[in-house]
């Protein structure tokens, strides 16, 4: 159940990646969300014709906003049918999220049926390879579907979903969309456009907050928070910031006064401003007195109130219109995006693409750039940076790697930093920390959170499990780039506690891994990117989809990886037509819908079977036997994914088979010979030097005169 509703009708970005355009396109559907309900039936999705023939009921259980279609299965196929629609001729594409309704799973087929006279012709669903295209579904998680189809002339036609007869069990359906590159409605005038962005007054840009990943500087402040809404104002990375004091789950609106607060905007050389912006809104008394822009004077306690020349009626974002600031050229300002709502009506209104562009220079002069940022520390091992320094630098675009060292004071329990920023350990959670300068230090702003990849770093760094660290100094080697909205580090590989080199326990073990030339069933493996600077080891999937993100290791001279967690471990099982893979959670890695990535599940599902086969140099080929595609590490995108076709700088993953656990305890043989010399051998028997100096990390047997033992470095 969601906690918000919200723009439905807008999936564009889905839309694109499935299609394959290039370009943004409108929804030619009406209520492609499903939010909008009239005599038990959603607006728009009734058609005149018999190409519709479910029974529908309105559902909570929703991929976004507050309700879906449940489609009742049976014997016989049934269909989730539009409206009449006419359509020009064009290329369009049909797009829905579904999802299963029960364990027992669905399937679901999309295409169109052609109505003349109010007749029904031949219904023409989505073909591969001359075959009826169906979409497998389960009840763990929402799966997309997309038919491109081509109308060679102008045809009245009914959008179809069928619900198969094989399972015959009813299916949620949510987020619909048609979109055309060429096409568009023909009895609803000219495809509408996306609203072009006003022309530039000028060459100056003063504020850009698209608001695509974060906050981008905006803060919020409550006036009135209700106990029972969590948050008002929430960053959402389809929609952009997004502002309802509506409670799904209790279906309640409640009264709330909440701003967006945008960061001081220098206009101290500008003879000419003009602000535009991206919304869109439903459920409102009354949006343009419910949603309101506002502005003031840096040093200013009193706001004024802007005129917004357009506002949305529907879930289609359009553009506000050029809003004039050109009385406060010459000025520094803020401005404030205000949502308020009461107890009977509580809308949703959603603001992306906010611009202050205009004529005169930007408060830094163009032919005087600013110093370096200058940092304490220098982000290498030897000399990290301070938080502080990582504050400083705000987000390089280069997304640097590098060693920053700090102090445990907390965690995000929550979405937005600070608003669910505890600076506690109790009832903490695995994936983030936050970092301070100092042990006691609690103020958020001089603080960044830090994302924990699953795996050894996530085991041995997160409070949930390791309280004891709370106020621990830490130094950690990651990505510097925005996180939960602000500055923040992520991707973390490496790190070292108590200031110094990993802990040595001497009661833990370390699990050791060698390179696979064949796979037996029921046996272990680490999936391994081998390339030449470091190995990277693929992680278990924390939610219930995704790409196989990686962690960096090294392997030692005999060919052998160490780690000191089995997390990392994915159990090859021999089935009929292949194999399972199953990560070290219990959960099978499959795949469906027309995705790359991973789906998981805790028992087998359709599309889980993979091939494994040995290729060139000791990698293999592991194939999805459902969808065709092969598992490879993308250097583009740092992750494992399936692919059909080989990819840019990919290369295909290697294997690593468990085994043994070796201690990293002294084993002293005899009595030590101080005088005699020493020698360094890798635990292949391999001698590598008489000084661990220059080596690389790793477990390594020391041995000098008759004494010898196993040394992690």
């Amino acid at each position: 159940m969601r906690f918000f509703t919200s723009l439905k009708n807008g999936l564009l970005l889905a839309v694109l990646l499935l299609a394959g355009q290039a370009m943004a396109q409108t929804n030619l559907l009406k209520n492609g969300g499903f939010e909008e309900w009239a005599d038990g039936v959603p607006t728009g999705w009734k058609s005149a014709s018999s190409a519709g023939n479910a029974t529908l009921t309105q559902s909570e259980e929703a991929r976004t906003g507050a309700y879906s279609v449940q489609v009742a299965g049976a014997s016989s196929n049934k269909r989730l049918a539009t409206a009449e629609m006419t359509l020009k001729a064009g290329t369009y594409t049909f797009a829905v999220s579904a999802m299963a309704a029960t364990a027992e799973g669905g399937t679901v087929s999309l295409g169109y049926v052609p109505v003349t006279n109010g007749k029904v012709g031949n219904y023409m669903y989505q073909k591969a390879d001359g075959k009826q295209v169906y979409t497998n579904l389960t009840d763990a998680d929402w799966s997309d579907a997309a038919y491109t189809f081509t109308l060679e002339s102008e045809a009245t036609v009914c959008l179809v979903v069928m619900n198969s007869k094989n399972p015959g069990k009813d299916v949620l359906v949510d987020d619909a969309s048609l979109t055309t590159p060429d096409g568009g409605l023909a009895d609803g005038g000219e495809t509408p456009d996306n609203p072009d962005q006003p022309e530039d007054p000028a060459a100056s840009t003063f504020l850009n907050a698209p608001f695509s990943s974060g906050q981008d500087g905006f803060t919020i402040e409550n006036k009135v928070l209700p106990t029972e809404v969590e948050q008002v104002w929430s960053f959402d990375a389809k929609y952009g910031m997004k502002a309802t004091a509506y409670v799904g789950s209790s279906k309640t609106n409640y009264a709330s006064d909440s701003w967006l607060v945008s960061p001081v905007v220098d206009l101290t050389k500008a003879t000419k401003a003009v602000l535009t912006f991206d919304h869109a809104g439903n459920f409102f008394a009354d949006i343009t007195t419910d949603c309101s822009v506002w502005v003031k004077e840096t040093a200013a306690s009193d706001w004024t109130a802007l005129t917004v020349a357009n506002y949305p009626s529907n879930w289609t974002f359009v553009s506000s219109g050029n809003i004039d600031l050109s009385a406060y050229a010459g000025k520094s300002i803020q401005i404030a995006f205000r949502y308020t709502s009461t107890d009977e009506k509580a809308g949703t209104w959603e603001v992306k693409n906010v611009l202050i562009k205009g004529d005169g220079g930007t408060g830094t002069d163009p032919e005087e750039p600013e110093d370096p940022v200058k940092t304490v520390g220098q982000g290498t091992e030897e000399s990290p940076y301070t938080v502080a320094d990582v504050i400083k630098l705000n987000n390089p675009a280069d997304k640097p790697k590098a060693w920053v060292k700090g102090y445990i004071v907390g965690y995000i329990k929550g979405k937005a930093y600070p608003q669910d920023a505890l600076f506690e350990a109790s009832d903490s959670v695995m994936s983030n920390i936050i970092l301070a300068p100092a042990a006691g230090e609690t103020t958020p702003e001089l603080c960044i959170p830090v994302a924990l990849p699953a795996g050894t770093v996530r085991s041995a760094l997160n409070l949930k499990e390791n309280p004891d660290l709370l106020g621990q100094p830490v130094t950690i080697y990651g990505s510097l780039e925005k996180y939960f909205g602000t500055v923040g580090v992520k991707n973390v590989s490496k790190y070292t506690l108590e200031g110094g080199d990993q802990p040595e326990d001497p009661d833990t073990e370390l699990h050791v891994y060698t390179p696979a030339v064949t796979v037996e069933s029921g046996a272990k493996y680490l999936i391994v990117a081998p390339l030449a600077d470091a190995f990277k080891v693929a992680l278990p999937i924390s939610g219930k989809y995704g790409y196989l993100q990686v962690e960096e290791v090294e392997a030692d001279k005999a060919g052998e990886i160490a780690l000191k967690s089995r997390a990392n471990e994915f159990e090859v099982t021999a089935v009929e037509g292949g194999y399972t893979i199953k990560a070290s959670d219990g959960r099978y890695l499959y795949m469906a819908g027309t995705y790359n990535s991973f789906n998981v599940t805790e028992e087998p599902a359709e599309g889980h079977i993979w091939t494994i086969e040995p290729a060139a140099d000791g990698a293999f080929r592991i194939v999805n036997v459902e969808k065709g595609k092969y598992l490879q590490y993308s250097g583009n995108y740092s992750s494992f994914g399936a692919y059909a076709d080989e990819q840019e700088n990919a290369v295909l993953p290697c294997l690593y088979r468990y085994s043994r656990d070796v201690a990293t305890a002294i084993e002293t043989v005899e009595t030590a010979d101080t005088q005699a010399p020493v020698e360094v051998y890798t635990l292949g028997g391999q001698k590598v030097g008489n000084s661990l100096n220059g080596l690389r990390k790793g477990i390594y047997i020391v041995k000098q005169g008759t004494t010898a033992r196993k040394v992690l470095k």
